[in-house]
């Protein structure tokens, strides 16, 4: 069963190293880098269940978030990636779907427990540059403690 069309492994490699990526900035107390990651018009949208349900559009508001997750130097996360699916779309975009879980200690004890579970799905696009970008992340959880 051929599950994609439209896209190379190469460009399937490079979409999964960008989902990577941005768990390992934010883990990595680099969150403040992660808007590379987003097209200057993409969208960031938290759902129903997030600790902040809303939207982040555009380049401003997107590094807004993430120079906020970014000082916040006592939280400590650990994102987990998994079963990443890719697709095609007609509009030459890619749509992945995944779970993270996301281990969380707020206080610096670095006493974690999993925070949330959550739907992910991404929309790339052709980056203008070469390769992809990320034009539009839901995160939806559906398990949360936050």
């Amino acid at each position: 069963m051929k599950l994609h069309t439209g896209f190379t492994a190469e460009d399937a490699s490079a979409m999964e190293a960008i989902i990577i990526e941005f768990g390992y900035l934010v883990d990595a107390g680099r969150a403040a880098e992660c808007p590379k990651l987003f097209a200057p018009d993409a969208q960031l949208v938290f759902a129903e269940g997030s600790p902040k349900p809303g939207t982040f559009e555009g380049s401003d508001a997107i590094r807004g978030y993430f120079d906020a997750r970014q000082a916040a130097t006592h939280v400590i996360t650990r994102h987990i990636i998994t079963n990443i699916r890719l697709e095609s779309k007609p509009n030459g975009q890619v749509e992945a779907s995944y779970f993270i879980t996301l281990y969380r200690s707020e206080d610096g004890s670095r006493k974690a427990a999993v925070a949330m579970v959550a739907n992910m799905v991404d929309v790339f696009s052709p980056d203008p540059a070469g390769g992809w970008i990320i034009k539009h992340r839901t995160v939806a959880p559906f398990l949360s403690r936050v």
